[in-house]
């Protein structure tokens, strides 16, 4: 973001200097640095420099590029939440228009998964809580994600939910320094002070060992009768056919695919019995893998056992980082566009 509003600029004469192969040595912090491009700039055929091109050319290049394909489909438009809805609306017009609706965006890369888990399981393809749920949760999951890098709007309310006596349990490969020690930049003591230290119990699972760990404590939840068989036989259903698939899960498979013990699980499932309002929050650490969908599922199938989804304080917490992912799709980055925003 920094580097976004530099007022520092690289020109025509910063590419007549510096070669692109020695360019390619230079690190990432290096060439952020220099500053951003004031034209529009190529690499011609058996050059080792990026040239500057007039905005004509550079469009007749582009258009005669897209012309050349068999067919507008072997083309993809990507973009990302970074651009405003102006900006998307213009470009997924022009997308349809030269014939195709190829138009990845960050949302298949960041929330897709989600949203398809979430729909199949509970009808809708979002979170299911308020930040105020945070601050009524007794035990709040922080999976394969790190707030203090991506999220820090979300490191005050996880302080919140801890003074009010919530339980932070981080699962994640990475130890995430502001789940270990939070100091909140907003009050004098929160900065001068030792900090709020967040999770009550880190697990450093292996990657993508998040479905056998959900499945374990599924599996736990069931075995010792901790049910909420009102809630379910209300509220949800295929609790036969999950009992069985739980029935014969193999332990030893669980401990290699999460690395962690059967006491680290064990533990974390006793802080599950102790908590009547529990709240599972995720990000790409989950949502990147091939078996994302199934993972996400097993995570709904740990809030449905126990009634945790529908009240104050419980359910589901798929968190975004980028800025306008949803604004995107409203304005039609989309490949499946609902029939009412074709006809509008």
């Amino acid at each position: 973001v920094a580097e976004e509003a530099t007022t520092r600029r690289v020109t025509r004469e910063f590419f007549a200097r510096h070669s692109i192969s020695e360019l390619a040595v230079r690190s990432d912090h290096w060439l952020g640095q220099q500053g951003r491009l004031t034209e529009p700039m190529i690499k011609r055929k058996g050059s080792e420099h990026y040239e500057p091109i007039s905005w004509d050319e550079a469009f007749g290049l582009l258009a005669s590029e897209l012309n050349a394909l068999g067919s507008p489909d072997e083309a993809a438009f990507y973009t990302s939440g970074r651009t405003s809805n102006e900006a998307a609306f213009a470009y997924q017009l022009f997308v349809r228009a030269f014939g195709t609706n190829n138009m990845p965006d960050c949302s298949n890369m960041c929330h897709e998964s989600s949203g398809s888990a979430l729909t199949e399981t509970i009808g809708i393809g979002k979170g299911s809580v308020l930040l105020e749920d945070l601050h009524k949760a007794d035990l709040i999951f922080v999976v394969g994600q790190n707030p203090g890098t991506n999220h820090p709007r979300m490191l005050s309310a996880l302080e919140q939910a801890k003074k009010a006596g919530a339980r932070v349990v981080a699962i994640n490969p990475l130890p995430e320094a502001g789940l270990m020690r939070f100091k909140n930049p907003q009050r004098p003591s929160g900065v001068v002070g030792h900090g709020t230290p967040l999770a009550d119990r880190f697990l450093q699972i292996r990657l993508n060992g998040d479905l056998a760990f959900f499945q374990a404590l599924n599996r736990l939840i069931v075995e010792k009768d901790a049910v909420d068989h009102a809630f379910i036989e209300e509220h949800a259903h295929g609790f036969d056919q999950l009992k069985e698939h739980l029935g014969e899960l193999d332990w030893d498979d669980v401990l290699e695919a999460t690395g962690l013990t059967r006491a680290d699980i064990d533990d974390t499932f006793a802080d599950v019995l102790a908590s009547e309002r529990v709240v599972v929050c995720w990000a790409m650490g989950l949502t990147q893998h091939r078996n994302s969908v199934p993972t996400i599922r097993e995570v709904v199938n740990f809030l449905l056992l126990r009634g945790n989804i529908g009240k104050p304080g419980a359910g589901v917490c798929p968190v975004r980082g980028h800025s306008n992912v949803q604004g995107d799709r409203t304005m039609g980055i989309f490949e499946r566009p609902a029939p009412a925003f074709l006809d509008a």
